[in-house]
């Protein structure tokens, strides 16, 4: 099915849906949602394609592996638009190089994994390591070492303890460790957010290249593009406690947010490695709380817009994707985000969960296997003031929920808004969409807005080819 025709990057082959049976994919796209055009050019471009099959493959231990390619002249399909930045690269491997580079924006190549850390990211969450004992004791003399800061913050915090405001005011409900907490987190994201400039891309050189132990900021930013980059274990090893919410971190993989508009996210692995339980501090009579080092993959949130997120791999993750950090949420913009072709693996919630946004979703593939280790509790979040279209997704048979509302949403600020009629679901095509908790939300039979680009619509099942295929990081850059 198509919706519109696409308009098609340089290097993808095109077939017609009568002969998608017999398609390879060759190319790594934009995420051009695959190709679909009429009957009489696919005798023309076979030929074009087998012209390059040479060209295409590679031998490895005997077997004909097709490789995947980018071009820094690609273009999104969705709402982020990008304006290519195709000269004067410079190349990294180290963090301080990275650091300098993103200081001055343009083109930029990671080439290896790059610890944000610097030496900090322990090996198992909620572990240390000797630089992390080190900047603890460096940063607050009144802590001896990581595990004592732990021991004692831990120790001071009950249920209804209430440390998530970082101001230096004093909060209701506070722990008496509360300003130390949040000052050891600000010194520790100094060191790790990586804070991006206008004009910025930044592309991995191969499939193990990236960044470990950091933070993506987008911050009030045009223009940014981040492609075939591995972002594993954005961790935060001082998570404060909410009020009978466990202990939250604050850090994700990529966050998006103030006033930023045309950013495209495309095929990058956003990844957990580190599996640990959630209940591993007692702080509640007779039970346990979470000491959760990992906050979101990629949020975007405030006045974010214009944002494309295509033919990554999310990995390994509980709450993988947030769009919308509140339901009262002030924005001035209304934010526009696409996501397609993207792998959700074995995440357990958010895919994305979303609130006061126009999000279109199309041609993704959830699913978990046998080394899930998160509970899936539901794909897509239908929140307050969403407008959700959602079309030819593929939802595996242990996606539990597809689309997921909340009571939350008729109880908004402090007049207890019903906002059910504004938060609306178009949902077409999709394989196993389940719906859930449907009350607190509306079900439209129409698109509740216009999709304003091209874009080519597969089946689900077409979808879940091209995606196992071709997302996530991986790909071979070619300029």
């Amino acid at each position: 099915m198509v919706r519109k025709h696409a308009k098609i990057p340089a290097g993808t082959f095109l077939v017609s849906l009568a002969a998608a049976a017999f398609l390879v994919l060759a190319a790594c796209s934009d995420g051009g949602s695959g190709s679909s055009q009429e009957t009489d050019e696919t005798t023309e471009n076979t030929e074009k394609k087998d012209e390059n099959t040479e060209k295409e493959d590679e031998k490895t231990d005997g077997n004909t592996v097709t490789s995947r390619k980018i071009s820094l002249s690609d273009a999104p399909t969705g709402y982020g638009t990008y304006s290519a930045i195709t000269s004067n690269p410079t190349t990294v491997t180290t963090r301080s190089e990275l650091i300098d580079a993103v200081a001055k924006g343009g083109l930029i190549y990671v080439s290896g994994m790059i610890d944000m850390s610097d030496g900090m990211l322990p090996n198992e969450a909620g572990g240390t390591t000797n630089s992390l004992d080190g900047f603890v004791k460096e940063k607050d003399s009144s802590f001896s070492s990581y595990n004592d800061f732990y021991t004692k913050y831990t120790g001071a915090c009950t249920y209804e303890t209430n440390d998530k405001s970082s101001s230096t005011s004093s909060q209701a409900g506070e722990s008496t460790y509360r300003t130390k907490l949040w000052n050891l987190n600000k010194e520790y994201q100094k060191i790790v957010c990586l804070n991006l400039n206008d004009n910025t891309a930044i592309i991995g050189k191969d499939s193990s290249s990236g960044i470990k132990g950091g933070s993506i900021q987008i911050n009030g930013k045009k223009n940014v593009t981040i492609r075939n980059l591995v972002i594993q274990d954005a961790y935060d090893p001082f998570p404060h406690h909410e009020k009978e919410d466990g202990f939250n971190a604050e850090l994700d993989g990529i966050c998006v947010q103030g006033t930023t508009e045309n950013i495209w996210i495309d095929h990058c692995t956003l990844k957990d490695t580190m599996h640990y339980k959630l209940t591993n501090v007692v702080a509640k009579t007779g039970g346990y709380e979470k000491w959760q080092t990992y906050d979101g993959l990629c949020d975007i949130k405030g006045n974010a817009n214009s944002v494309t997120v295509s033919y990554c791999r999310f990995e390994n993750h509980d709450k993988t994707m947030l769009i919308g950090s509140d339901d009262t949420e002030s924005v001035s913009v209304t934010r526009q985000v696409t996501l397609h072709h993207n792998y959700f693996l074995n995440c357990g919630q958010r895919l994305p969960m979303v609130r006061i946004t126009n999000v279109h979703v199309f041609n993704n593939l959830y699913d978990t296997d046998s080394e899930k280790y998160y509970d899936q509790q539901y794909a897509i979040g239908v929140r307050a003031k969403a407008q959700i279209i959602a079309e030819n997704n593929y939802f595996g048979t242990e996606i539990t929920k597809a689309f997921n509302g909340s009571s939350n949403t008729t109880k908004v600020g402090d007049d207890k808004t019903d906002m059910v009629s504004d938060t609306k679901l178009y949902e077409s095509g999709n394989t196993n969409g389940k719906k859930a908790n449907s009350d607190y939300y509306t079900v439209v039979s129409a698109m509740p807005y216009t999709i304003p680009y091209e874009y080519n619509l597969q089946s689900p099942a077409e979808a879940k080819t091209s995606v196992l295929a071709d997302a996530g990081a991986g790909c071979t850059l070619t300029e």
